[in-house]
């Protein structure tokens, strides 16, 4: 804490001896670093998007570099590939910042925000991979400042289309990667507006989570524990009285419990060997799901999970004894204890010897 207060107070300091610089003094050092940002090499076009990110965030909120964001847009359209590239990883760190800016009580205008949700929705269509990347990694911050345009329905239906292509852009699994993550981020700031668009996130994370490779898998995994955390606090609020501001709770994961728990439980058996306890996981991504589950849906997910439970104690495989004692373990808390105490008397021998076994235990 201590260290993040010196950090803090450097930031400030930083921009306390830029803005008095002169105007000339400071107009000199955006020419150069705008030209920078364009040049063949490519460490200096992105430490020159750094610098270019930390002064956007120190004038765009008073509106003193208008010029920068319609500049990179202009840039984003450029017929050369690396030029493309470089002006949205500068997008990137510019929307980094800009959030940080929004989040201490900062006004970034609706025209800026919607320019850069242009810019980059433009970049995400790119049929070239490298910048279709750089252009999701900058939708990541992009759609934090865009709360305007997410709540017109045209321009969310947009948006919600670009992401979904990007989710499936197998081409280039980095991109599915930073999409997903892109998904995550939309859970969790958008999660008001996600009901017209779960029959298609849900075929597509699900398909993603059984088929896709694991490091895909996982941030499609995450989409379904963020919506998780989003009810329970949803709940939460309810059950301590709190006001939500006319929010409710869409009960998504209520309505995906057939197709999600039982490939919840599947999905914890894709351990690859018995020594990878330290390495994040989709097995292990799954049964952090799994958990919050139970909690949001309590004795609804029990029967689903007992099912597996009970078919797998004493199955050949080392992997499915071991995703049974998992599974069984992640709804200890959730449901009631109603619910559970008959299922605990009617296993508790099974589980006995599971535990038992060296491969589980």
């Amino acid at each position: 804490a201590c260290a993040q207060s010196k950090d803090l107070a450097r930031d400030r300091e930083l921009k306390q001896r830029w803005v008095a610089l002169p105007a000339p003094s400071r107009n000199l050092v955006k020419e150069a670093t705008t030209t920078a940002l364009v040049f063949p090499q490519v460490d200096v076009g992105k430490a020159a998007a750094q610098v270019l990110a930390k002064i956007g965030a120190i004038e765009i909120p008073p509106n003193e570099w208008p010029g920068l964001v319609p500049l990179l847009l202009q840039h984003v359209t450029n017929t050369d590939n690396a030029a493309r590239q470089i002006s949205l990883v500068c997008l990137g760190y510019l929307c980094e910042e800009l959030v940080l800016v929004q989040e201490e009580g900062g006004n970034i205008s609706d025209d800026i925000a919607n320019n850069i949700l242009t810019a980059v929705v433009q970049g995400m269509r790119d049929p070239e991979p490298n910048t279709k990347l750089e252009a999701t990694r900058a939708f990541y911050h992009a759609v934090v400042l865009a709360k305007k345009n997410f709540r017109n329905q045209v321009e969310r239906d947009v948006i919600m289309s670009v992401m979904n292509d990007a989710c499936m852009f197998t081409a280039a699994p980095e991109v599915q990667i930073a999409a997903f993550e892109c998904l995550v981020q939309i859970a969790t700031e958008y999660y008001d507006f996600l009901m017209p668009y779960m029959n298609t996130l849900g075929l597509l994370t699900l398909e993603t989570i059984k088929s896709a490779p694991e490091k895909v898998a996982i941030p499609a995994m995450e989409f379904w524990s963020t919506i998780c955390d989003e009810e329970l606090y949803l709940m939460d609020l309810v059950q301590s009285g709190q006001p939500a501001g006319g929010r409710v709770s869409l009960n998504l994961i209520q309505q995906a419990l057939p197709h999600l728990v039982p490939l919840l439980t599947v999905t914890l058996t894709k351990r690859q060997s018995e020594d990878d306890d330290d390495t994040w996981s989709l097995a292990m991504a799954a049964g952090t799901c799994l958990a919050l589950v139970a909690q949001v849906v309590g004795d609804g997910c029990v029967d689903l999970v007992l099912q597996f439970v009970n078919g797998n104690f004493t199955n050949q495989d080392w992997k499915y004894r071991e995703a049974a004692v998992l599974a069984y373990g992640s709804i200890m808390e959730g449901p009631t204890s109603e619910k559970m105490r008959p299922m605990v008397e009617q296993s508790l021998s099974h589980l006995v010897m599971a535990l038992q076994d060296p491969s589980v235990a």
